[in-house]
């Protein structure tokens, strides 16, 4: 079975230059193979990364086997596995991923397992000719010639390893339901580890919650709802009558299989870096997710709203993305002229979301206060203080030193944020949405720092009536020079920040 391999865009450059005369020769030393599923590396071009990664070794050997034409033969060994390969890669002695593409599915065992195996595959590559093929040599995909002899002479020589591996056949257990497949059961299991220590076998997740399960088919009808694996619909008044007895169903899924973590919080910037669990009335909310481990775009089905107390909304019309991909992706916003509360509302919002490699949903939900501000109800009593308190950290803009706030509580209107590199200085954080009729500024607020290091000397330096914001200076001269010289990771914590205004 042949498939394609894609020239990667800096392969394609490190490829032009090796051709050009006097241009430094291509060297391939690595290949890589991976378990992402259903990946279009045509859309991939730009990466120099697999979807997911699982093993980097050595190519065994590369062979002119015609004018700018090689083959390149590579082996994942029998002791590497414990996960289906399906995605390959060619790397060159500078560390560029020059090839890319799909490979057929193969489960590669771990090394104590009975049909543990070599996997051995050649790459034909031309030169002349960016897209190229990929051939599995399927005489090797078994056991290797020095796998066999290493074990059987060991059979041959001790008999109690014959019994041993008999016995391990013999008590070896029978999956009775396949990948995909669907386990029912009247008992009650708190999660898939339960349900895996119960059959013995198996990665399993919920299925079908609160759902009922029909029938698919294939009977021409106008009706096409059944004719749809997975299509959820409403059930109509033609069952209201029937009796419903409620079960357990866990679907199984690969054995390889890593669930997708979702990370959703409110943030009071349209930068997503301004973390909040409380805000103002007159403050814009913004709903984020961050994504991790997604094989495939995530699929938005609906939208969770529940509140406890009211909040009116100018456009009651929740706008969101349908699907999400790795990364933060920003899922609801709403300006400050566009919601008001009467009292102090938590809002309990969130998303079911559907992951399309296993056909699971999961309801993720996260919340946020909402104060009264407007008509000046007092803030709740867990909220001492009119203001902010927030962690700052050091991060590398581009080589550059700049500052980046957290935060941790906001009991007030004011956003806070990193200053602009060029136009407000990079070592200063700003506030915004000030009162504009300041006399003394310096003397509304009152600073509690926590310095981590000796890299955080948090102060006031300006107040600008007409924008109605405020800089601050935050980094010390170690912290230039710790920078410059390379001692400080990016993302290091280095101040803990409490600020009270005080009218």
């Amino acid at each position: 079975m042949s498939y394609q391999l894609l020239l990667t865009n800096a392969g394609a450059a490190k490829l032009a230059a090796a051709t050009n005369a006097g241009g430094t020769p291509l060297h391939i030393t690595d290949f890589v193979v991976g378990q992402g599923v259903n990946v279009d590396f045509s859309t991939r071009l730009d990466k120099q990364t697999l979807v997911a990664k699982r093993y980097q070794g050595k190519v065994e050997s590369v062979n002119l086997v015609a004018p700018n034409k090689y083959e390149i033969v590579c082996v994942v060994p029998v002791d590497v596995g414990g996960f289906t390969i399906r995605e390959f890669g060619l790397i060159d002695s500078d560390g560029v991923l020059v090839w890319v593409g799909s490979l057929p599915e193969v489960q590669k065992p771990t090394a104590d397992s009975l049909s543990a195996v070599d996997y051995r595959l050649k790459a034909v590559v031309q030169i002349d000719n960016p897209a190229v093929s990929i051939v599995v040599d399927t005489n090797a995909v078994t056991a290797t010639q020095s796998w066999v002899n290493a074990n059987f002479a060991a059979i041959g020589h001790n008999h109690q390893d014959m019994l041993d591996r008999l016995t391990a056949l013999e008590n070896r257990i029978y999956e009775a339901i396949a990948v995909g497949g669907i386990y029912a059961t009247a008992k009650l299991y708190a999660n898939g580890q339960d349900v895996h220590a119960e059959l013995g076998y198996g990665v399993w997740a919920l299925y079908a919650q609160s759902k009922v399960l029909a029938g698919f088919s294939t009977i021409a009808t106008d009706d096409d709802k059944f004719k749809t694996m997975g299509n959820v619909f409403e059930i109509g008044s033609e069952i209201e009558n029937q009796k419903a007895i409620v079960a357990q169903f866990w679907k199984r899924l690969p054995n390889d299989y890593i669930a997708p973590t979702f990370d959703m919080y409110y943030t009071s910037d349209e930068a997503g870096l301004n973390r909040v669990t409380v805000i103002g009335e007159e403050t814009p909310i913004y709903l984020w997710l961050n994504v991790t481990n997604a094989t495939q775009p995530i699929q938005i089905i609906s939208f969770l709203s529940d509140a406890s107390g009211t909040i009116h909304l100018t456009n009651s019309n929740i706008n969101h993305p349908k699907t999400v991909n790795n990364g933060k992706t920003l899922l609801v916003s709403i300006p400050q002229d566009n919601y008001s509360v009467d009292n102090p509302v938590t809002l309990n919002w969130g998303f079911v979301l559907n992951d399309p490699t296993v056909d699971i949903e999961t309801a993720v939900t996260t919340s946020l206060l909402v104060s009264d501000t407007v008509s000046d109800t007092s803030p709740p009593p867990t909220m001492d203080y009119n203001g902010l308190k927030f962690e700052i950290y050091i991060r590398n803009n581009n080589g550059n030193i700049k500052v980046e706030p957290k935060v941790l509580e906001n009991n007030s209107p004011y956003i806070i944020r990193a200053g602009d590199p060029v136009t407000e200085g990079q070592q200063g954080l700003v506030m915004t949405n000030l009162p504009s009729d300041l006399q003394k500024p310096f003397s509304y607020f009152t600073v509690e720092q926590n310095p981590i290091n000796a890299y955080s000397g948090f102060a006031m330096t300006r107040y600008s009536s007409s924008e109605g914001s405020a800089g601050f200076a935050v980094l010390t001269q170690k912290a230039f020079d710790d920078f410059a010289n390379g001692l400080i990771p990016d993302g290091t914590l280095i101040n803990t920040v409490k600020l009270t205004y005080t009218p």
